[in-house]
């Protein structure tokens, strides 16, 4: 096994390389890495996300500690095996993205190929229920492992895009636009009052650069901007 990490074109820095097999892959706030393996796999770990890898010829498995994780599974050796949380996603020659929030929800999202889904029971061992996953298909589970209801249009419109730092919305709250923002940021960007955050923007947001954001947002709607030592404040003015 042999894994190696680079980071993606823009603003992120050169993180630490795994350069061993029992060493975990970790992003800093504000950073996107791809890493890939001696089987031909990959991965691309979203910002403040951990992932410990185990791949041999008799077995493939990824742990997803904390964070969100892009994966192109290869065809070659045993099905990956995906622990997130209280789930096992297993899948081969499938691209998906499995994102474990802090609350201890749980989204999946098949790209290509198709994944299946299992979750343990209160003894760790039982499987209480399992369901298979088809291509463009995404699907969201509480923190009690029961299944959420789809995401209102207002949601994220396309989240093929977010290795590249970029998400593209029909139409979304400023409030919740600056929520994924501030998930990259290490200086935050603040809504100060309560008509700024019921604006609705609509359009290609490069999330991952806070502070570019929070110009083009004062920019978009003439709201006034301060940066402080606390964060970068929006306001009507």
């Amino acid at each position: 096994f042999g894994a190696g990490g680079s980071p993606l074109p823009g603003p992120f820095g050169d993180g630490p390389l795994a350069a061993r097999a029992a060493e975990p892959l970790i992003t800093r706030r504000g950073e996107i890495r791809s890493f890939s393996f001696a089987d031909g796999s990959t991965a691309v770990l979203d910002t403040d996300s951990r992932v410990e890898v185990s791949l041999a010829k008799a077995a493939r498995h990824l742990r997803l500690a904390k964070g969100r994780v892009r994966l192109s599974v290869t065809e070659k050796g045993q099905p990956l095996r995906v622990e997130a949380g209280d789930s096992v996603v297993t899948a081969q020659d499938a691209a998906f993205d499995v994102d474990l929030e802090e609350n201890g929800a749980l989204r999946v999202t098949l790209l290509r190929g198709k994944a299946d889904i299992r979750f343990a029971g209160a003894s760790g061992t039982d499987i209480e229920r399992a369901q298979v996953l088809p291509s463009g298909r995404s699907v969201t589970y509480g923190p009690d492992g029961k299944e959420q209801p789809p995401a209102t249009s207002s949601g994220q419109e396309d989240i093929r895009e977010w290795p590249s730092g970029w998400a593209e919305y029909r139409s979304i709250r400023l409030d919740l636009l600056v929520a994924e923002a501030n998930r990259y940021a290490v200086r935050p960007i603040i809504i100060d009052d309560k008509a700024t955050a019921r604006l609705e923007a609509s359009g290609r947001f490069r999330i991952s650069q806070p502070e570019t954001l929070a110009a083009r947002l004062a920019l978009l709607f003439d709201l006034e901007i301060t940066k402080r030592a606390d964060g970068i404040h929006l306001r009507h003015r």
